[in-house]
């Protein structure tokens, strides 16, 4: 009896004993697993961290190429104002032929310069994005392209109206040769030729196309404007994201 009493004794020690290891497998695993999860959580913030800090460095980038777009879009605007005021006049043969040769040097559109995006992709191939603690922020920054391809169709269309009428009005009827005397270091021959006058003074067809320049002129300037005013609020958004979190 006494036997069978420390035999079962042994037993209730051994699987207390085994419970007890067991217990302590598995608080060591919930453990790791706690400070696994939490690593990886640290790690993920730090890298949303340098992702957002990267778009924002690329949106402030942008910014500044939007600024030199708006400034061009300026000066195109004032030259297609002087232009289609010196051009319609009650005295047509004050107008030099050298104004005629300066309109043709300056209202070509500038080259235009694609807007950043590739911090903007690598944020969202990264998956991170769902990370970031303010959905609204989130959701603008999705937006970002968009506004990006809005600043690409603003400008397009000044290209659009060069192609598609400007420049071929002046191989038409301008002297281009006139604009400089040399193109890749070499002489041009000259040219016995100057500019069709009458297709530039009190012209119906030219003045059409210069006030057309302004319409897509404003337009563009427009979507210049809102372009850079809604990625400028977004930076600001992610700066005071990064300095909450």
């Amino acid at each position: 009896m006494r036997y069978r009493l420390a035999a079962e004794n042994r037993i209730a020690k051994y699987l207390r004993y085994a419970i007890g290891e067991i217990l302590l497998v598995v608080i060591g695993i919930v453990i790791a697993l706690q400070l696994n999860i939490a690593n990886e959580k640290r790690k993920n913030k730090e890298q949303l961290h340098e992702y957002l800090f990267a778009l924002n460095v690329e949106i402030e980038s942008n910014i500044e190429l939007i600024n030199e777009t708006l400034d061009r879009n300026i000066m195109l605007t004032n030259f297609t104002y002087h232009f289609l005021s010196a051009f319609n006049t009650t005295d047509p043969e004050k107008v030099d032929d050298s104004e005629i040769t300066n309109m043709t040097a300056s209202m070509a559109p500038q080259n235009n310069v694609p807007l950043e995006n590739m911090a903007l992709t690598d944020l969202i191939n990264s998956g991170l994005i769902k990370n970031i603690e303010n959905d609204t922020l989130a959701r603008k920054i999705f937006k970002i392209q968009r506004q990006l391809d809005f600043f690409e169709g603003g400008y397009g269309e000044l290209n659009i109206l060069w192609e598609g009428q400007m420049m071929p009005y002046l191989i038409l009827n301008a002297c281009l040769p006139a604009m400089t005397d040399s193109i890749d270091d070499r002489q041009l021959p000259p040219v016995y030729y100057s500019h069709n006058r009458d297709a530039f003074i009190n012209n119906r067809e030219f003045s059409n196309i210069l006030t057309a320049r302004l319409m897509f002129n404003f337009r563009s300037k427009m979507m210049l404007t809102q372009t850079k005013d809604w990625i400028a609020v977004l930076k600001d958004e992610i700066n005071a994201y990064l300095a909450k979190h």
